[in-house]
């Protein structure tokens, strides 16, 4: 599993994200399937840091996000 901090929230991704986002390799060749990899990464980790920035703005503790 990665784990990194971002704006001072704990973040990590599981090896089963990049198996989900693998999942549409059939469709793409090449470089196609890094880069949809990488747009659902930024994504969805953007999406699940609103979720986690707006906890914290209303004063949640132990705030992590972890990707599946």
């Amino acid at each position: 599993m990665l784990k990194f901090p971002l704006l001072g929230i704990p973040v990590g991704v599981h090896l089963t994200f990049l198996f989900v986002a693998l999942l549409g390799a059939p469709r793409y060749r090449g470089v196609d399937i890094a880069i949809w990899t990488a747009a659902a990464f930024v994504s969805i980790l953007l999406h699940e840091m609103g979720h986690a920035l707006t906890a914290r703005r209303f004063g949640a503790k132990g705030i992590a996000v972890t990707l599946y």
